[in-house]
């Protein structure tokens, strides 16, 4: 993770990056196992990023019968994210790995620019579950009263 953005949320200001950490291969237990759990995004947080983003991915569909296809969706969206390099928030590509009531489960992955949800919470994935599809964004578990507060932080470092 090279960058991260500030967004507001439920009068506060959080620290998210600015894309995903890791995806693919790492299982949510992975997730759990290897960062704070304060750090792991609630589905409200991911929709305030999803709102908030500068750059909305269309969501690559995947028919698991077409290898091709497959292929190409994945293509398609690696073309999209890298459309968005100058963006300071890019969302909408993956499902992200949150947590909420204390369950890990999957959350997100909007289609296309209209922001429908495809994902609502989904907590029934044992925790080596992990596919194409799903991935972790780092949230700091820190609130600020302002932008400048967490804007300050950033340059503080993690």
């Amino acid at each position: 993770m090279s960058s991260w953005a500030v967004i507001a949320f439920q009068g506060y200001f959080l620290i998210a990056g600015s894309d995903y950490y890791m995806y693919g291969n790492m299982s949510m237990g992975s997730v759990l196992n290897n960062f704070k759990t304060v750090d792991i995004p609630s589905p409200e947080i991911v929709d305030a990023i999803h709102a908030q983003a500068t750059c909305k991915v269309t969501t690559p569909t995947r028919d698991p019968s077409d290898v091709d296809s497959s292929r190409r969706q994945s293509i398609r969206a690696i073309v999209e994210v890298a459309k968005c390099k100058d963006k300071t928030l890019i969302s909408g590509h993956f499902k992200d790995i949150v947590i909420k009531n204390g369950e890990i489960g999957l959350y997100g992955w909007f289609s296309g620019h209209g922001g429908k949800l495809i994902q609502p919470f989904y907590a029934g994935h044992s925790l080596n579950y992990t596919d194409y599809s799903q991935a972790y964004r780092r949230v700091w578990g820190e609130k600020f009263k302002t932008r400048e507060e967490a804007e300050k932080r950033i340059k503080k470092g993690y």
